[in-house]
């Protein structure tokens, strides 16, 4: 016989914020969804996973339950908490605490600070100024801006932007091009975050297996922008592994038209320039692989 699991009334809400534990739940709130499973662990990239009743914390290594991480990955996994948060995704500024021991922690500290004399609060408020200022780096080189935490909440996270995308097609039935994306969705900021997470638009469409829609013939006429156009070309080396020519342009029906590059660039080869595709171009140099890096590690963590 099939055990089932009791269902607590918070699946009655939101099934998608229960996640089956150990003959229970556990749930996570303020996040959007989809998010990416953690490869080589429990629970999710960029999210804090946390009982039902909110006493405990998931670990994102071992998945056993805490009532406060800090101590528990340092000792159980040699792990400082930057590392630990860096590793996951999770923002500097979040807590490794369950969310009622932060709430007994705040009554606490509520209840001491209520005791201070004027003086006493005067000299606590100069030890925190002088604790932040201590407190404050500089970001590291290479080191990301912004947590995976953040930008999930932001709906601005790698899942969201490939979601974004995958509703848009779903809903033109065909893989949209950068200029429908931007039409369907009204946002230019769109273009920027795409860009600056995966460093093009081909890589995205690559991510979710999306083969980009293809000129119908060499005649057929449409309003491109500077980008797509840029797009086509890094697509068209990315998947020959060589520059298109005016040849390519006549031929195949992928490229628009030569003429449509040179009215926006002046001809094929400035517009190959822009891109910073040129003559010692390959799709197996170094300088090509440096800028597929944000796109090589987002593959693996999928």
């Amino acid at each position: 016989m099939k055990l089932e699991l009791e269902v607590p009334r918070l699946e009655m809400e939101n099934k998608s914020r229960l996640i089956p534990y150990k003959g229970g739940f556990l749930t996570f709130k303020n996040y959007k969804e989809p998010i990416t499973k953690v490869k080589k662990g429990f629970g999710f990239m960029g999210v804090v996973l946390t009982s039902v009743d909110g006493e405990k914390i998931q670990c994102h290594i071992c998945g056993e339950l805490f009532i406060d991480l800090s101590f528990h990955i340092f000792k159980k996994h040699n792990l400082k908490v930057d590392e630990y948060k860096e590793s996951f995704g999770i923002a500097k500024e979040t807590g490794l605490i369950s969310e009622e021991e932060k709430n007994r922690r705040k009554k606490k500290t509520m209840a001491w600070l209520s005791n201070m004399t004027k003086d006493q609060m005067i000299e606590y408020r100069k030890k925190l100024s002088e604790m932040g200022k201590k407190g404050s780096t500089i970001r590291k080189p290479g080191q990301p801006k912004e947590a995976l935490e953040s930008k999930n909440k932001k709906g601005t996270c790698p899942d969201q932007l490939l979601s974004k995308i995958k509703d848009v097609a779903e809903k033109l039935e065909h893989t949209p091009t950068l200029t429908e994306l931007i039409r369907e969705t009204g946002s230019q900021e769109l273009k920027r975050l795409i860009f600056n997470m995966f460093g093009s638009y081909s890589n995205a469409l690559r991510l979710l297996k999306f083969i980009p829609e293809r000129v119908i013939s060499p005649g057929f006429k449409r309003k491109y922008s500077n980008e797509e156009l840029l797009e086509y070309l890094r697509i068209f080396v990315e998947d020959n592994g060589r520059l298109p020519t005016s040849v390519d342009c006549r031929i195949g029906g992928f490229l628009p038209s030569e003429d449509t590059y040179k009215r926006h660039f002046g001809s094929l080869v400035k517009a190959r320039d822009i891109a910073m595709l040129n003559d010692n171009y390959s799709p197996d140099e170094s300088e090509f692989q440096n800028k597929m890096i944000n796109y090589q590690t987002l593959d693996k963590l999928r």
